[in-house]
């Protein structure tokens, strides 16, 4: 079942346009960047994440340095919940308080726990390839399995932020912890 699953998804980023070659040959960052545009169709954001109704956008950010190079810019042509996505690139002392989804690069890790503190609780989906992510209270982590890009989810941090996260999304996940 989770295999099937792992395929639907994939194959939702595949017919997107984001990526447009074979998944088993896929560098890894693409693969993390089609992620990204997915998390936006399977999380829902309370009404409060947004400035104003649609068409408010949807803010896609990344803290640090980008490991996505130009992978991310097809999402900037999408629409999700009648909301245009936009991407941002931060710097540590820039508040993310209007990131929908922030990436938080390995770069960023002497500094991951201060960051998380000062987010916590806002309806900011967090996600990294930093290790052990979710255990340091991060919301989903890219983690790497018979070289497979897999995800790790910390259910207890996306409930206590109000986000919404789809079943089908959690059913993704290698592993699942309630922090």
């Amino acid at each position: 079942m989770k295999q099937l699953l792992c395929l639907l998804f994939a194959g939702l980023f595949f017919f997107s346009g984001l990526v447009n070659s074979d998944y088993k040959t896929l560098p890894e960052n693409k693969i993390k960047a089609g992620y990204l545009y997915n998390f936006l169709l399977f999380v829902e954001w309370p009404a409060e994440a947004f400035k104003a109704p649609p068409p408010s956008p949807m803010h896609v950010c990344i803290l640090g340095e980008n490991p996505f190079k130009k992978m991310l810019t097809p999402i900037l042509r999408r629409t999700v919940q009648k909301r245009r996505i936009y991407l941002h690139y931060l710097d540590r002392n820039e508040p993310a308080q209007h990131c929908h989804i922030l990436f938080v690069s390995g770069s960023e890790l002497p500094y991951m726990d201060l960051l998380i503190q000062r987010i916590q609780g806002q309806p900011i989906l967090t996600v990294s390839d930093i290790r052990n992510f979710v255990y340091k209270g991060g919301m989903i982590g890219f983690v790497l399995k018979e070289d497979n890009v897999r995800l790790e989810i910390n259910f207890g941090a996306i409930k206590s932020s109000g986000l919404n996260i789809s079943s089908k999304l959690l059913e993704l996940a290698e592993k699942v912890v309630d922090d």
